[in-house]
Order: C-alpha cells, then sequence, then structure tokens
C-alpha cells in the first residue's frame, strides 16, 4: 500500500478543515477530554465545539454505534452498498497476529480499513490495534 505524497495528505486536511459539516461529525467522534484540547486549535475550532446546536449533536450522538458504509462487489450496473453497525465494544474483538500474509486491504475510511482473510470481513484501526469481524451471514 502506497502512502499519499505530503502534496496530497495536505489537500485532504484542507477539504476537511474546509467543510464544517465533515468537521463537525469528526469532531463528534472526539472525546471530551480531547474536545477541550481540540478548542484551542483555532477560533473556528473553538465556536464549532462551543455551539449549542454541536453541544446538542454531541450529547445525542453518543447513544449510536460507530457504524460503516461498505460496497462489496461493486458494479457499474447494479452497486451493492451496505451499512453496517459495528460495535467497538465487549467481546467481539478478535486476535490477529502481526505479519499476517494472505489479507487483503479492501477499503478504508477516516483511520479505519477493511480487510478479508478468506472469507472473513474485518474492520481494523491500525492506531488502536483493535479488530473486529463484519457479520458476513447478513451480506449473503
Amino acid at each position: 500500500m502506497t502512502r499519499p505524497s505530503p502534496a496530497n495528505r495536505r489537500l485532504c486536511a484542507e477539504r476537511v478543515e474546509s467543510n464544517d459539516e465533515l468537521l463537525t461529525k469528526i469532531l463528534l467522534l472526539q472525546p471530551e477530554s480531547t474536545l477541550v484540547q481540540l478548542k484551542l486549535v483555532c477560533k473556528r475550532w473553538f465556536a464549532l465545539i462551543s455551539d449549542p446546536y454541536f453541544r446538542f449533536l454531541y450529547a445525542t450522538s453518543k447513544s449510536s454505534p460507530p457504524s460503516i458504509y461498505l460496497s462489496l462487489y461493486p458494479s457499474y450496473l447494479a452497486p451493492k452498498l451496505l451499512y453496517y453497525s459495528v460495535p467497538l465494544t465487549g467481546n467481539n474483538r478478535v486476535a490477529v497476529q502481526k505479519g499476517i500474509r494472505y489479507g487483503d486491504i479492501k477499503s478504508s475510511c477516516n483511520g479505519l480499513v477493511v480487510l478479508k482473510f478468506g472469507n472473513d470481513l474485518f474492520v481494523s484501526n491500525p492506531t488502536t490495534n483493535f479488530v473486529t469481524q463484519l457479520p458476513l451471514h447478513n451480506i449473503l
């Protein structure tokens, strides 16, 4: 997997930073202690995080589990878009050995990676080493 060039990373960061809706969605995923620190990044972030509507969204968003959209078997004629709600707590963690050679990276978004090992799909957060298996029985 190739890394994006610094210019591409900068362009992606600028696109996120210039889009209030996307930035708000990312900020809503942060823990409260991090939000306190992020308020100090710039006046714009301070205003977004301090806004009463953001506080309302933050309070109500914690009730819904993290989710992922996944497109499998893409086709120009009939794309299949699937929606998963993946609980990131509990006993659904799986042990994945370092150096697995036969997994395929199928997709990535916001730091999460979708991996395929044989017939099984996993969502992984490489930063935290968290991995959870997606329920394939809902796909087929």
